[in-house]
């Protein structure tokens, strides 16, 4: 897959020095989306519509590892969240192919490549015996923190709105299916730079 996404990277690379540079689209996103993600990276494609994107992006999940029964302990102020997170970070290498509507307001577009995701998971629960004291009780369970690494596929569907050249915003719907945790959801970027080729 790895190979199959360099060979792209190059026959993009080689199309675009035969183009004038004003004529490429180029720029970097920024923003977040549901479920609790953020991403950051960067976006270039030619007059026919074809370029690459690269990001690196991250979210958090309720461990799935977590037992039903999970507290993470009581203090003098309360009872804490029970949230136990893992966090994940994916690097993302797509193929890009934009298509223009026909007001040239605003345009879709397709992104696909592959994927690699570094995990750090909670896993290995046990009981925790350690007592109560002085009003402060631990988490009834103990555990590990894991990191995993993978790779899989990702995928990403957006409605692009160039408010002018150097400004515009996205929405996009987007899926990483890897050998890690499979990510779905939706998300609004930000744009910055050579948004929308000058009137």
């Amino acid at each position: 897959m790895f190979f199959i996404s360099v060979v792209f990277w190059l026959c993009t690379v080689s199309i675009a020095r035969t183009q004038p540079f004003e004529r490429f689209h180029i720029y970097l996103g920024f923003g977040g989306g549901v479920p609790g993600s953020a991403a950051i990276g960067g976006t270039f494609f030619m007059p026919s519509g074809w370029g690459g994107a690269v990001y690196v992006s991250g979210w958090g999940t309720d461990s799935r590892n977590k037992p039903s029964d999970y507290s993470s302990g009581t203090s003098l102020f309360g009872n804490s969240s029970n949230d136990l997170p893992d966090d994940f970070t994916a690097w993302s290498f797509r193929v890009v192919k934009e298509f223009p509507t026909k007001s040239k307001s605003s345009r879709l577009g397709l992104e696909l490549g592959p994927t690699f995701i570094k995990g750090n998971m909670h896993e290995n629960f046990q009981p925790n015996p350690e007592p109560c004291m002085w009003g402060f009780c631990p988490p009834n369970y103990t555990h590990d923190m894991v990191s995993k690494s993978g790779a899989g596929v990702s995928f990403r569907a957006k409605i692009e709105a160039p408010v002018s050249v150097p400004f515009g915003l996205e929405l996009g719907f987007n899926a990483n299916i890897n050998s890690v945790q499979h990510y779905f959801g939706a998300d609004v970027m930000l744009n910055l730079g050579l948004v929308r080729a000058k009137k």
